[in-house]
């Protein structure tokens, strides 16, 4: 009877905040690595902050008030996972950045891997763009303890100056660290192919790092990042030695 007393007792939910504080300040802390199958592999970014990192309105959804409550702390939350809570990056950002850093003379290419490019896509569609092509990108998670506020002062485009007073916003740190993952899941595929695939995610990863690229904010001075490791997961199909072609990949099963 106890028993089912118990079982009767209604769910709780908590409140991101309350983690804020965990132990636990992995980026994924409840997140399995799942079997690779096939010909199939998941490769592994982990980019670091050289400036702080904002996102704009938070995962929820909810608009930024307008007037002078656009100013509070509340409006200008960072972008966050709804399970784990952790800071986040969006998967649409992070596509568009290696769409961007993938070799020119491969269009056909690009379209099979990130899906066909739409620059007249509505708001409603906005959000099926990460799940297009056969290259399937996940948010990047910051660690729980990686946060702070920041002032920022907005300025017109074209006088640069302040049009009105600073906002304050919700920021990840810099050089906090966030893991990127990127799934290749074929239908068919040769080792080959796998290869080529491969080099060029990386090598666009390294473009990426070395150019210091943007993430998050539309200002180029925030959410600057760097690569600072790279690893690949293959399946069983694939060879181990697939990652010869770049010395700083070592495949792990």
């Amino acid at each position: 009877m106890r028993q089912c007393q118990a079982a009767q007792r209604p769910l709780q939910a908590v409140p991101w905040e309350h983690n804020v504080h965990s132990p636990l300040t992995s980026a994924r802390p409840f997140l399995p690595c799942p079997d690779i199958s096939g010909t199939s592999f998941r490769f592994s970014c982990t980019f670091e902050l050289r400036t702080p990192f904002f996102s704009g309105r938070d995962r929820a959804g909810r608009e930024k008030v307008s007037g002078d409550h656009r100013t509070d702390i509340p409006n200008n939350h960072l972008c966050r996972d709804w399970i784990s809570g952790n800071p986040l990056a969006k998967a649409g950002a992070w596509k568009r950045l290696f769409r961007t850093c993938w070799p020119e003379e491969q269009e056909r290419e690009k379209d099979r891997l990130f899906g066909p490019e739409d620059e007249d896509m509505t708001v409603e569609r906005n959000s099926d763009k990460a799940r297009k092509g056969e290259l399937k990108f996940r948010h990047a998670l910051f660690p729980l303890n990686s946060t702070d506020t920041a002032l920022i002062a907005p300025r017109d485009p074209e006088s640069g100056k302040v049009t009105h007073g600073p906002i304050t916003y919700e920021v990840v740190n810099k050089e906090s660290r966030c893991e990127l993952l990127i799934d290749y899941l074929p239908k068919a595929i040769t080792p080959e192919k796998a290869e080529h695939i491969l080099k060029n995610l990386f090598l666009a990863a390294r473009a990426i790092g070395k150019h210091e690229a943007t993430i998050g904010g539309k200002s180029g001075i925030w959410g600057r990042i760097h690569l600072a490791a790279c690893s690949v997961r293959t399946g069983p199909d694939l060879p181990r030695t697939i990652t010869t072609c770049i010395p700083s990949l070592e495949p792990s099963r």
